[in-house]
């Protein structure tokens, strides 16, 4: 959304956006879907905390060792990020309007009260999560960069700190979830919609714990997506930056989530951080290294279509009295006809290339090389 002063906000354009950001959106969004449709998507979402069945070929124990290596939680990690970007560019855009504060409550009222509906379909529900967290790091968003990132690194430190030194009964006991996964496979198949119903009011002790453990992050992935948008680091992307933090970021997050999975570091405190310090490491360095290559393939595309404008654009030639114009009288000429040339040239009208009439007196061709047409 943009604004001018006290006018109402509108929607931007497509030539407005970050390519960039869209992309990393979309692989986010990928990996999310991807690890839903293993993991989430399953009678319950409890399921995936208690013991879980072999995987039916070694294509499939495949496939759930890579997302399980690579992809589960850090997608999550990932599009925690971008919507704490998201949440930084609007506040930014409405930073002209008087009711930018007004908007923005709106909008995440909206989205908790979307969230709380959907809790009563699916208890896989984040938009909850999302929209609380929003509430708290939107005053935030009032004060310095440094403060936003001050904060984001306080919220990730408390979330690491609750994975250190979890809170006594505060993580549901394994007996209580397998008693919820079987009480969802004998209801689901044969229960009413009440019946459903009133499964998901009886799981939400066993949920709330699960989202207070991963609140932290929630408020310190926003912050820290909205540091980077107050950086500039996602407007103008430098390449070799990117690349650095990406090869860093996922180099260490790699090491740490293998050597645990391996058991090379010991259980205990220590051990209890490294899982989910290196999701949030591979989280930034994926983001770092898609936006990185997102921006190299753009500027690419973007010298490549100059050179080939430089050859293929069409010629445009306006004189109404003579055979070679000049780019003076081209501007003019086309002017009237909303025709804007993107290069003039004088070139000889002996050439069998098709050639158009423009209104304004202007004779445009499709030629691909150095042949043209005067005016006609």
């Amino acid at each position: 959304m943009a604004s001018d002063g006290g006018a109402s906000p509108r929607p931007i354009s497509p030539s407005e956006r970050i390519d960039a950001i869209d992309v990393l959106r979309g692989v986010a969004l990928l990996g999310v879907m991807a690890i839903n449709v293993v993991t989430e998507f399953r009678v319950s979402i409890l399921e995936q905390f208690v013991a879980r069945e072999p995987a039916a070929s070694p294509v499939d124990h495949a496939i759930e060792t890579i997302l399980t290596f690579a992809v589960e939680m850090k997608a999550f990690a990932l599009f925690s990020l971008l919507f704490g970007t998201g949440l930084a560019i609007q506040f930014e855009r409405l930073a002209n309007s008087e009711r930018r504060t007004a908007l923005l409550v709106r909008r995440l009222t909206v989205l908790l009260a979307f969230g709380l509906l959907l809790c009563l379909i699916w208890n896989g529900d984040i938009l909850t999560e999302y929209a609380l967290a929003g509430l708290i790091v939107l005053p935030l968003l009032f004060g310095p960069r440094w403060l936003v990132g001050v904060a984001a690194l306080a919220s990730l430190g408390l979330y690491l700190a609750m994975q250190a030194f979890p809170v006594s009964g505060l993580w549901p006991s394994a007996a209580a979830m397998t008693q919820a996964v079987a009480e969802a496979h004998r209801i689901y198949p044969t229960g009413s919609f009440l019946d459903v119903l009133a499964l998901r009011l009886r799981e939400i002790p066993l949920f709330v714990p699960l989202h207070a453990y991963i609140f932290p992050r929630t408020i310190g992935l926003f912050l820290l997506g909205a540091f980077a948008w107050r950086t500039g680091i996602l407007r103008q992307p430098p390449r070799h930056l990117l690349f650095s933090i990406a090869a860093g970021c996922i180099g260490l997050g790699a090491a740490l989530t293998l050597c645990h999975a391996a058991g090379f570091i010991a259980a205990g405190r220590i051990g209890a951080l490294v899982e989910p310090l290196g999701t949030v490491l591979l989280a930034l360095g994926y983001g770092a290294g898609i936006i990185g290559i997102a921006s190299t393939a753009e500027r690419g595309c973007s010298a490549g279509l100059r050179r080939w404008g430089g050859w293929h654009s069409p010629t445009i030639s306006c004189n109404p009295s003579s055979s070679a114009g000049s780019s003076t009288a081209t501007a003019l000429a086309c002017s009237a006809g909303s025709v804007l040339p993107t290069r003039s040239r004088s070139v000889s009208p002996s050439t069998s290339d098709r050639c158009f009439s423009a209104p304004g007196g202007c004779v445009i061709t499709d030629t691909a090389l150095s042949s043209g047409c005067g005016a006609r």
